[in-house]
């Protein structure tokens, strides 16, 4: 019973959704979720992983423009996009003398969970 319901709840969120969002709409938003994963896993941005990521989010994705959008979104396009907001995003208030250590803290944990985030994709390649 409880696999069933929950099931059903699928579908309607499922349903929400697709109310929403047109197919476009919704294909775009999950190759451009898929390939800043792609990117951040150092895998190739190419038409077929585009549509593997896609596809494991439950999301399908019509060839050509999996195809298409692979063409023209780069690793340096992303590269130049993230730098940039991570730009805008470190660009807030000035803070008083901080700790060189608590930097060295802060981005030693970060290294370690970039290497453990590629673990998550769960043998999609």
């Amino acid at each position: 019973k409880e696999a069933k319901r929950e099931e059903e709840e699928k579908k309607n969120i499922n349903r929400r959704i697709k109310k929403t969002m047109s197919d476009f709409e919704n294909q775009t938003l999950a190759l451009s979720y898929a390939a800043l994963l792609l990117r951040d896993s150092e895998l190739e941005i190419s038409s077929a992983n585009l549509q593997k990521v896609a596809s494991a989010a439950g999301v399908t994705v019509q060839g050509a423009f999996a195809n298409t959008f692979a063409k023209s979104v780069s690793n340096e396009f992303l590269d130049n996009l993230t730098e940039k907001l991570t730009t805008i995003g470190a660009a807030g208030p000035a803070t008083g003398a901080s700790s060189g250590g608590a930097t060295e803290e802060v981005a030693e944990e970060e290294e370690e969970e970039e290497s453990s985030s590629d673990a998550g994709l769960g043998g999609l390649f």
